[in-house]
């Protein structure tokens, strides 16, 4: 498989797991692009899957404020792809 087609491939889903996240939990663009691996829990791919619950912990919203996100189903599906 060329190297171009592999890139736009993980790219599709990449962007497929984005838009599950923003529309999925309610985050603001700022709030995607201000989150680390770090604060997703579990961490570990093969865990995120399995869990009910799934979170994301210390999202900066306006005012500097922090709170806890919580991942439904399909956003924690679209980060990891079959």
């Amino acid at each position: 498989m060329p190297t171009w087609t592999r890139w736009t491939r993980a790219r599709v889903w990449g962007d497929k797991a984005i838009m599950h996240v923003l529309f999925g939990t309610g985050l603001r663009r700022s709030e995607l692009t201000g989150l680390d691996l770090a604060q997703l829990q579990p961490s570990i791919p093969a865990e995120l899957r399995q869990v009910k619950k799934a979170r994301l912990t210390g999202v900066r919203g306006k005012g500097r404020t922090q709170r806890t996100v919580f991942l439904g189903v399909q956003p924690r599906k679209a980060q990891n792809p079959p």
